[in-house]
């Protein structure tokens, strides 16, 4: 399925363009993919892959215990890396983030802009 884009993700990616959706889930496999199309040319193709596992407060716990760092605490450097590595390598342009297009955005910071804009 697919979708026009309304929701900013990247600061290296404009807000034209729409999303197509690929998943496929089982019982031993799991794969999200979303692909960012302008123009109708894949211009970002993400994924995930996996295994499935049964998800209980047991498995659960067992996880984070033999894997604390699979988190926000290890992901975000990672990603944090991989812009910089974008901006400064491929030179990309940056987008400044819209305000939000949808009342059900959770973080909506542009009202406190607004209210702060005389400090």
């Amino acid at each position: 399925s697919s979708c026009k884009k309304n929701f900013h993700v990247s600061p290296f990616n404009s807000m034209d363009g729409s999303y197509k959706f690929n998943f496929f889930l089982d019982k031993n496999y799991v794969f999200l993919g979303i692909d960012l199309y302008k123009e109708d040319s894949c211009i970002m193709r993400t994924y995930l892959k996996g295994f499935s596992h049964v998800l209980n407060e047991k498995t659960c716990i067992k996880y984070c215990l033999l894997k604390p760092f699979d988190t926000a605490i290890n992901s975000m450097p990672r990603i944090i890396f991989q812009a910089f590595k974008l901006l400064l390598q491929k030179k990309l342009k940056i987008y400044e983030r819209p305000n939000p297009s949808s009342e059900y955005t959770l973080i909506d910071d542009s009202k406190n802009k607004d209210a702060n804009s005389h400090i």
